[in-house]
């Protein structure tokens, strides 16, 4: 990591990063996430202090306070930080937010947000789909209904060994599968878009899901070159 390779500048394998003119800092918005935000913001603190002649370029498709971070970047580097802020998608993304009947029992949520699902995937016969999962044992489920209909379908997780998760990449890319459902480790990790996406929920394990993490999984939505325009579904309960 960035941060081990700034604790060790001072000895032979770390001399090279006197060299660096700019540094990137890719997905800058993962500051603000639990897990792994604060190392994020330490290392770029650090490198800011050790190499202060160095550029600092920060990027992000879905932060939502660009202002701030231009701010902030001043104060730690004590020089001008200039915020380029731009709107253009070169495949322009249709939003639909469809709502479904929060049951009872988690069980009958669930179906009802299946139903919705097997609908939609239903109403494009042509087109292929990716569906965002935050529940392993729901989209386990989903991908599961979808072949009993004849639908080739995937379910891309940690779960699955890397080999077996590249070759559903690549069956996806060949139009192979038609629905592939996956936990994050492919809508937030990897640049695999769909002309179609579906958000299964706003919320997982009792909690919001950040709004970057689902504008992130939206924007698979779309797929440069093939489409001329992404269709992203939120599936929302009535509430």
């Amino acid at each position: 990591s960035l941060l081990s390779r700034l604790r060790n500048s001072g000895n032979e394998k770390g001399a090279w990063m006197n060299d660096v003119g700019l540094i990137v800092f890719d997905e800058v918005h993962l500051v603000g996430s639990g897990d792994r935000g604060a190392n994020f913001e330490t290392a770029i603190m650090e490198f800011t202090y050790e190499y202060p002649n160095a550029q600092v370029l920060f990027l992000s498709a879905t932060i939502p306070n660009g202002k701030h971070f231009q701010e902030w970047l001043e104060r730690i580097t004590q020089r001008t930080t200039i915020l380029i802020e731009s709107t253009y998608r070169s495949v322009p993304v249709e939003r639909h937010y469809l709502t479904y009947q929060k049951g009872k029992t988690t069980e009958q949520s669930e179906a009802n947000r299946l139903a919705l699902i097997q609908e939609l995937i239903m109403e494009k016969p042509d087109e292929q789909f990716m569906i965002a999962f935050w529940k392993k044992t729901f989209g386990e489920r989903v991908i599961e209904s979808l072949r009993d209909m004849n639908i080739s379908a995937e379910f891309h997780n940690a779960n699955v060994v890397k080999a077996k998760r590249e070759a559903i990449e690549n069956a996806f890319r060949r139009g192979a599968i038609r629905a592939l459902g996956s936990t994050s480790t492919l809508f937030t990790g990897v640049n695999l878009p769909a002309r179609n996406m579906i958000i299964t929920t706003p919320e997982a394990a009792g909690q919001d899901i950040p709004v970057y993490e689902l504008l992130q999984a939206a924007g698979r939505a779309g797929r440069p070159r093939y489409d001329d325009k992404g269709f992203v579904y939120f599936l929302l309960p009535e509430s």
